[in-house]
Parts: structure tokens; C-alpha cells; sequence
């Protein structure tokens, strides 16, 4: 690579030399980038007389508010530096453009003079983590455009009260955008989406998942650039329907009765689940049956229930000699370290006790085992090794070797083969820096399963959705199209399976189309359920519930 000419030309516009943690953490991974760097900083010297009138009056009206944050500051002190502001010196060594924006209406705009400073820089990307909405010609100084996370006017109230409105509004999910602006609100494009989890209690663990996603986009959207250089499909507005969520509601800054009401919201539900989980644990089980639909609800379904001192999970299944052979997580409360175990079911439902087959010094589950070449293979959930591994049967099916590492230093969950066109797809969940592998979805492919390299699509992850990212079971085929099972924790780890239709798989891009799920509404014992799979009429999930310790 040509190390002048390829790099993709970053520009940053600020307010104040302090910034965010989470933006420096941004810019840090930024700079460490082979393929990228930070040309120019605009800096807004007008910052300093923004505070006045109804910015002000708005800051007085927010008391409660402030009160209200000071407690969770306090329970939360190290997750909440992640917003706290310092300086930052990744700015020493990079050049520096001041300007004065220009109010217009609603929007501001930049001099021509400072556009033609601007100019000079040739950048693909201006990131804005300050000024107004811009309008006017500095909208199409960079090639890929201005990207910011917030749509409206204000980035410091929206920043300031960011997380509320999920938790008042009983929100199941949290939408992080990165915009692309244009030179009105509605002409704003959404150039990369995240959903993940609300929690119903606190604003700070919010803002902190929220946190975590912005950094995450930035760096996703500026490898597709690297990888892809195709702004057409990159700049594309990716919400593929408007039901996707609920923008009903207007974010305004809540007033006094409404933060009282907050408050009252928090205890109240903060005591209906100290109530709930008192002198309780979570105990994972087995169910199956024989069911041609494959969407159908299990509520008629054999449950297989584990001693009280350990819990079964993950079934994946092989069918040989009209049994089935059912390989599960195993944990023992006491260790809480899962192994790997099998048992069998016959073809009339009888079935035996689980026997340990796979154990190491680190957490095992997911046995995700399948068939190639009249050899049986397994791999394992190994996150906790940084590693996703690669087993081989020696004697079905209770004796297996490791045979090599598919991927190292990587903390991946629930890993998914799919032989499809002559090539293997492998599914799986990453964890990016502090946030979770549950809402984010990547696909890596190679020739061979057996490759020391997979090559990841360009657009990965190509999910980022608490409700339905990370891999539920093997992907399965109904007349001729492919369906893949995926978790929906929105309310709750595990909360439920969804199953969806792959439309698009190329090494370029993936699509899919969410069909049907199941939840356990059937039972009111269950609180969720989050692996299913399948052989011809057999189907075996597993299931969450309460337990008293």
C-alpha cells in the first residue's frame, strides 16, 4: 500500500481540546490504524460564547437531573469515566485549523476562506464531535462526507441527557446512529446502526454501552472504506424499514416532574428485582420433540431437568443409527466452568444421563459439531481462551483431539459453520473493546476449513442488533433456503429465539430477513430460551428458569 496516497484522510472537528474519554479512546484506535489518519483538527473558536440565553436557562432547568446523576456517579464511579472529559494528547503532533462558524437559521456554516483552509487537507471523512449542524458548502469538502452521532442541533444537551428517555419509555433497546449529514435534518442518512440493550435501571450503563458502539462504528465504517472504496454503497442510508424502531417520541430535556417520575420508575423497579432474584439462580435445562414445523412453539415439548447442582445448555445434535446424539454445556455450579458433554435420545424419546467428553483449564460450551468428509468435528465456544479452535473425533462419540486453531486472540461467542457455494462461512460474535459479543454479528470465509486465514467480509459486523445477532444453532435449510437462529436479549440474556432467512451471502455482503421466533410465553416458570436445533422432525432447545438456591 502506498502509504501517501492510500491512507484514508481523517479531519476531526471539536469544541475544546477536552473531549470525552470515550472520543479519545475513538481517536486513539484512530491513530493506530495502517490504513488511516488524522490530517487536521477544526476547532470551533467560537465555542466559548455559546453559553448564554437559552443554553443556560436550559442548564437551570436540569437540577434534578444533575442530583439524580450524582448517585449513579457515585455507584458507577470507574463505567462513568468512560464520559467524563479530559485532555486530550493524541492532538500534540496533528495540524490545526480554527475557525468561526457562521449561524444561518438553525445550522451554521464556515467561511470561505476557512473552507478553502479545509480544502487543502483532501479528506475522505470529517468526524464532528462539536459545532452545530453544518449546512453550505462544507458538506461536500470530504468525499465520504461529515459523520456525527447525533442528528439534532444541540450535541451537548443531547449528550447531557442521552440514556433517559430509553429508560422512561420503557425502551427495550438503545439506537446508536452515525449520521451522515446533509444540509437539513431530513436529509441526514444513517451510514451505520446499532441496537443494544436498555437497561431499565440505570442511565450510566446505557450511556456506557452507547459509548462503547460509537467508537466501534467509526472504526467498522472506516475499514469498509479501506476494504471497499465504493461510497455509493458505503454512504447508503442502511435502516431498511421504518418499523425497525420507534421514533414516535421527541427527545426534549425532561422538566422536573418528569425526572421525579424517573426516580420513582428507578426504586420501584429496582425493588421488583431485588423481589425476583432473592435467594434464586439460574438454572439452564433441555427440552425436545418431534415436530415437522420447525417454528412451532415447544410448549408440549419433554423437558429434561439437571440436578440442582449444575444446569445443561447449548444442545447441539447428530443423528446416527436412528439415535440421537446430543452434545451440551455442562456446568457445575460449583466450578463454573462448563465442559462439554454428550447424551442420547432414542427415536421413541428415551434418553440417559450426560457423560463428559471435552473439558480444559478454560470455560467451555456451544459444541457446534457437525460432518465433513465421513469425519466428525466440534468447535466449541472458547472465548475465554481468545481463541475460536477446531476439534476432530477420533472414536464417536465420546474421544476428540484438538486439531487447530481457526482463529487466535479474538474473543469470540457461539461460532457457526456454513458449508455453502463451494465455501465455509463462519459466523460468529466479537467482542469489541468494552462492549458485548451479544449485539454484534461477523462472517468470515475461507476454501478450506482447515485454512490458517478466513478473510472477513468488508461490511462486518454485518449485524449489530441485541435482538438478533448472536448465533442461537446451526443454520438449517427449508426448501432450499437457509435460516439462522439467533438470540434475542433485548429483555435479558437469552431471552428468546429468532429465526431468520438469509437472503444475501457473497464475500462482499450479507443480508437476512427475520421470519418467526419463539419466546417462552407459553410457560410462566421460563425466562428464556436461547438455542435451537434441528435434524429432519427432531427439534431440541434449551430453556431458562428460577431456581431457589
Amino acid at each position: 500500500m502506498n502509504k501517501n496516497n492510500d491512507l484514508i484522510k481523517i479531519g476531526i472537528m471539536i469544541d475544546s481540546f477536552e473531549i470525552p474519554i470515550w472520543a479519545n479512546i475513538m481517536i486513539d484506535e484512530i491513530t493506530k490504524l495502517d490504513h488511516a489518519e488524522i490530517s487536521v483538527l477544526i476547532v470551533n473558536n467560537n465555542y466559548k460564547n455559546k453559553l448564554n440565553g437559552k443554553f443556560k436557562k436550559d442548564q437551570e432547568r436540569s437540577i434534578l437531573f444533575d442530583f439524580y446523576l450524582s448517585y449513579e456517579k457515585k455507584r458507577f464511579y470507574q463505567k462513568n469515566k468512560l464520559c467524563q472529559n479530559i485532555q486530550c494528547d493524541k492532538f500534540k503532533n496533528i495540524k490545526e485549523i480554527e475557525v468561526i462558524p457562521i449561524k444561518k437559521n438553525t445550522f451554521n456554516e464556515i467561511s470561505k476562506g476557512d473552507i478553502l483552509k479545509i480544502k487543502e487537507f483532501g479528506l475522505d471523512i470529517i468526524i464532528r464531535l462539536g459545532f452545530n449542524r453544518l449546512s453550505g458548502n462544507i458538506l461536500s469538502i470530504p468525499k465520504y462526507g461529515i459523520w456525527s452521532f447525533f442528528k439534532n442541533n444541540n450535541y451537548h444537551q443531547e449528550i447531557k441527557f442521552n440514556g433517559f428517555w430509553e429508560i422512561f419509555r420503557d425502551q427495550p433497546v438503545n439506537e446508536v446512529n452515525l449520521y451522515l449529514n446533509g444540509n437539513n435534518s431530513s436529509e441526514d442518512k444513517i451510514i451505520a446502526q446499532a441496537f443494544t440493550s436498555t437497561d431499565q435501571l440505570y442511565i450510566t450503563r446505557n450511556n456506557v454501552n452507547k459509548y462503547w458502539k460509537n467508537i466501534e462504528l467509526i472504526l467498522n465504517k472506516i475499514q469498509e472504506i479501506y476494504l471497499s472504496r465504493n461510497p455509493d454503497r458505503i454512504l447508503l442510508d442502511k435502516r431498511k424499514k421504518k418499523e425497525d424502531f420507534d421514533h414516535k417520541y421527541e427527545k426534549h430535556i425532561p422538566n422536573n416532574k418528569e425526572i421525579i417520575q424517573f426516580s420513582i420508575k428507578h426504586w420501584i423497579n429496582y425493588l421488583k428485582i431485588k423481589r425476583k432474584f432473592r435467594h434464586k439462580t439460574e438454572q439452564w435445562g433441555i427440552m425436545f420433540d418431534f415436530n415437522e414445523n420447525s417454528f412451532a412453539s415447544p410448549k408440549n415439548c419433554n423437558k429434561i431437568i439437571p440436578p440442582e447442582d449444575r444446569y445443561y445448555a447449548d444442545p447441539f445434535i447428530i443423528k446416527k443409527n436412528d439415535e440421537y446424539f446430543v452434545f451440551i454445556e455442562e456446568v457445575l455450579y460449583n466450578h463454573q466452568k462448563g465442559h462439554i458433554s454428550y447424551f442420547k435420545i432414542d427415536k421413541n424419546g428415551k434418553y440417559e444421563l450426560p457423560k463428559k467428553i471435552l473439558e480444559s483449564n478454560y470455560h467451555m460450551s456451544y459444541p457446534f459439531v457437525f460432518k465433513f468428509e465421513n469425519e466428525y468435528y466440534m468447535i466449541p465456544e472458547t472465548s475465554e481462551n481468545r481463541s475460536v479452535d477446531l476439534y476432530k473425533c477420533k472414536k464417536f462419540p465420546e474421544q476428540w483431539e484438538f486439531k487447530k486453531n481457526i482463529m487466535k486472540n479474538v474473543n469470540a461467542s457461539d461460532s457457526t459453520l456454513l458449508r455453502k457455494d463451494d465455501k465455509w462461512w463462519l459466523f460468529t460474535s466479537i467482542t469489541f473493546m468494552g462492549s458485548s459479543s451479544n449485539d454484534t454479528l461477523s462472517i468470515f470465509y475461507s476454501d478450506n476449513l482447515f485454512a490458517d486465514k478466513w478473510n472477513p467480509l468488508p461490511t462486518n459486523p454485518v449485524i449489530s442488533d441485541i435482538r438478533k445477532s448472536r448465533s442461537a444453532g446451526k443454520i438449517f435449510q427449508i426448501n432450499n433456503e437457509y435460516y439462522r437462529p439467533s438470540q434475542d436479549g433485548s429483555k435479558g440474556y437469552g431471552r428468546g429465539v429468532v429465526f431468520n432467512k438469509i437472503i444475501t451471502l457473497n464475500e462482499s455482503e450479507y443480508s437476512e430477513k427475520t421470519v418467526e421466533s419463539i419466546y417462552p410465553d407459553f410457560d410462566k416458570t421460563m425466562e428464556g430460551i436461547h438455542t435451537f436445533n434441528k435434524i429432519e422432525n427432531f427439534r431440541i432447545f434449551d430453556f431458562k428458569k428460577l431456581k431457589k438456591q
